[in-house]
């Protein structure tokens, strides 16, 4: 929910959370709040009863006429459709984001995901809303049609505007590092890169394409960096598209999806530095997974994107990228711990990992000049009073491998 929306509630709300929940409960939930949030995380009764493994019957009776002690499965509800257990019992409706598409499917349409991916939706949907108050507009201005997408000549062009050489992409021999340096040089157009971890069925990351905020959030949740730089490429095809959307990249079900593939594919591996690397390794269908291995490290990119690459540019034979699923079934190599191993980093580190480094020099600068508070801040994006100031001080001198999750 909104933060202009839990304001213009907070008379509403205190009253509720200082009445027992008996008494709260003695008021019917408003039909109207519930339509709400049902509408707006693509639910129905069913499809809600169906994701908490309840009966449909037994979610609806709770909606409309709460019976004794159903205080439990009240706020199981709620924590699902990731509203407040107040938001039911509101009188003054508020509104909440609404669903994103999902490009995973055949005809991309509105996405029920897990509450996890929807409070990451939720917050970059608020930093856009948020980062629009303060009156910032990105730098960002590349357009482009799905044909423009598929053409590598194209894809080049937008490396050279984000200063991405690829000489220090194969200088780095690091997939962190190089992921690292990737997702800076798409901040410096203006565009918030925020990092979450959610559940991998809902998604690699989602796309909020706008004029003047656009957004990429990647999901951390098993991806490691060498398929993170992949899904960042693969977002920015949506934004430059114009997409609001949830994807993943290595589910092609429609025209977009390929398209967005192929410049990830164009950007990323270029066809002259996939031959040096290729030719630089060698190699032989006996030690499939072994040479594809060491041609990704030579760029830094997935696996599995570069299996496809280098039969797509036919530099191996037919059925070699299906061979390499086979023999990877269940322990696919772009996947495996969500962070870098270890303890957790330093918490300046982390936050800018989470957050990035657009999202640190506007807000750094609207709490500074009162555009903002640190709450509202808070409220918004989950970003705690007491780090804010200390975030923001490292981001201004930090350097991209700087982040750390």
């Amino acid at each position: 929910m909104d933060t202009h929306t839990k304001l213009d509630n907070a008379t509403e709300v205190a009253i509720i959370h200082h009445e027992s929940w008996g008494v709260c409960l003695q008021r019917l939930p408003n039909p109207e709040a519930v339509s709400v949030a049902l509408q707006a995380r693509n639910h129905t009764f069913g499809t809600l009863a169906a994701r908490l493994r309840l009966e449909e019957q037994v979610v609806r009776a709770v909606l409309t006429a709460p019976p004794p002690n159903s205080i439990t499965l009240l706020k199981k509800i709620a924590h699902e459709l990731g509203v407040p257990e107040y938001f039911f019992f509101l009188r003054r409706v508020p509104p909440l984001n609404p669903p994103l598409l999902d490009f995973r499917a055949e005809k991309p349409a509105p996405a029920t995901l897990g509450n996890e991916a929807r409070r990451a939706i939720d917050v970059a949907q608020d930093v856009q809303r948020l980062a629009r108050k303060v009156g910032y507009r990105s730098a960002f201005n590349i357009q482009g049609s799905l044909a423009e997408l598929e053409n590598e000549s194209f894809a080049l062009d937008v490396r050279d505007k984000l200063q991405v050489g690829v000489s220090e992409q194969a200088s780095v021999a690091s997939p962190d590092k190089f992921y690292k340096i990737l997702r800076f040089s798409v901040e410096t157009t203006g565009i918030f890169v925020l990092q979450s971890s959610f559940d991998e069925k809902d998604g690699s990351g989602c796309a909020l394409a706008s004029k003047d905020v656009p957004v990429a959030v990647i999901n951390t949740r098993r991806q490691n960096s060498a398929r993170r730089s992949f899904t960042l490429v693969h977002e920015l095809a949506h934004l430059i598209l114009g997409n609001n959307g949830i994807i993943d990249p290595f589910e092609k079900k429609n025209r977009v999806e390929v398209a967005c593939n192929r410049f990830a594919a164009n950007f990323l591996m270029p066809a002259a530095f996939v031959k040096a690397a290729f030719a630089s390794v060698g190699f032989s269908r006996h030690t499939l997974r072994r040479d594809i291995a060491a041609i990704a490290r030579k760029m830094s990119t997935s696996q599995q994107a570069t299996a496809l690459r280098l039969e797509t540019l036919e530099l191996v034979r037919q059925g070699t990228y299906d061979a390499w699923l086979q023999q990877v079934q269940g322990a696919n190599p772009d996947f495996g711990n969500s962070g870098g191993g270890g303890g957790r980093v330093e918490e300046e580190k982390y936050k800018l990992a989470s957050y990035g480094f657009t999202f640190a020099r506007v807000f750094s600068a609207a709490v500074d000049t009162g555009q903002i508070d640190e709450v509202e801040l808070h409220r918004s994006t989950g970003l705690k009073a007491k780090w804010q100031q200390r975030y923001f001080e490292f981001a201004e001198n930090a350097v991209p491998v700087d982040a750390g999750d």
